[in-house]
């Protein structure tokens, strides 16, 4: 069942459902499936559709589509880390390249204002 759960979860990103996104995060809040679980898979999801818009598989709308999903279910996750007082430490090395991919540039932005919201700091390398 937990299994899933999270891959309809995961599988609301890549078809830019918000109403479902919201839906299977609470679902599996109420199963009691580890926030962290729920976090890694909106992420992977997130992650493929990077990738393909990297490739030229994926273009701008499905990112912010995406996005948009990860943005609506975020606020149940985050309560949920909130309720069993989850604290993560998140280290992130910082790479110096002359040129960025548009995913790579947009995963980091979404990295930033999830720590944001999570109320984490970020410790560099």
């Amino acid at each position: 069942m937990i299994d899933e759960t999270l891959k309809k979860l995961r599988k609301t990103v890549g078809n830019y459902d918000n109403e479902a996104g919201v839906y299977w995060a609470k679902k599996a809040v109420e199963e009691g499936i580890d926030p962290v679980k729920s976090l890694e898979i909106l992420t992977k999801a997130m992650r493929e559709i990077g990738d393909g818009y990297s490739k030229g598989d994926f273009f701008l709308p499905d990112l912010i589509g995406g996005a948009e999903v990860v943005k609506n279910a975020m606020p149940t996750i985050l309560e949920e880390f909130r309720r069993r007082g989850q604290k993560r430490k998140v280290k992130v090395l910082l790479l110096q390249e002359q040129y960025l991919e548009i995913s790579i540039v947009l995963e980091s932005l979404w990295l930033a204002l999830l720590l944001k919201q999570m109320d984490m700091r970020l410790q560099l390398l």
